[in-house]
């Protein structure tokens, strides 16, 4: 008798699988923490810019004391850092789209609520694309207005956010055909 193990029928070339498999799973373990701590962001995001838009406080204070209750990672506090600015920066343009998009609402006296999580998606949708795809974007602001808005919320915010991307896709086709046909690169 040998002291070997017995064989073990899943051995060879399956054992590397299993095992490469396992990395996988590791990967998209970290992805989803990844993706759970981006949604706790916009959470952190949205709470400080609907503080700031009724209450008028100051959004750094706002995000500093929201940040202390809830003890958040340094990743989330950063990216939920570089939503809030890059909304506030780009708010008057932001505010355009939506106005353009929604007409029959102005912008100012939709719930604040509302224009928020518009902001917020439309800010990732414009200026987050390298890194949040397109889809996700929305996703997460439909998400948002499920979990804090009214029975409407997630209808209002997907058909205003799906129709600034559905025109923002067709003016960068539009471009491409331009500069194809005028002889330019893409």
């Amino acid at each position: 008798m040998s002291n070997q193990p017995p064989a073990d029928p899943q051995a060879g070339p399956n054992l590397k699988m299993r095992r490469a498999g396992s990395g996988a799973l590791a990967e998209r373990a970290r992805g989803s923490r990844s993706f759970r701590e981006r949604r706790k962001a916009r959470i952190l995001a949205l709470e400080t810019l609907y503080e700031t838009d009724v209450a008028r406080h100051h959004p750094g204070e706002i995000l500093r004391r929201r940040s202390a209750e809830v003890e958040p990672t340094p990743a989330r506090v950063g990216y939920a850092r570089d939503l809030l600015a890059g909304v506030l920066q780009h708010r008057r343009e932001l505010d355009e789209i939506i106005q353009a998009r929604a007409s029959e609402f102005p912008v100012e006296q939709m719930a604040a609520l509302n224009r928020n999580i518009l902001r917020l998606g439309l800010y990732e949708c414009l200026y987050q694309r390298a890194t949040v795809p397109l889809k996700a974007a929305i996703s997460e602001a439909v998400e948002l207005a499920k979990l804090y808005g009214d029975d409407s919320s997630a209808r209002f915010v997907n058909g205003v956010l799906g129709q600034a991307v559905g025109h923002l896709i067709g003016e960068e086709a539009d471009r491409r055909v331009s500069q194809i046909k005028n002889g330019g690169e893409v």
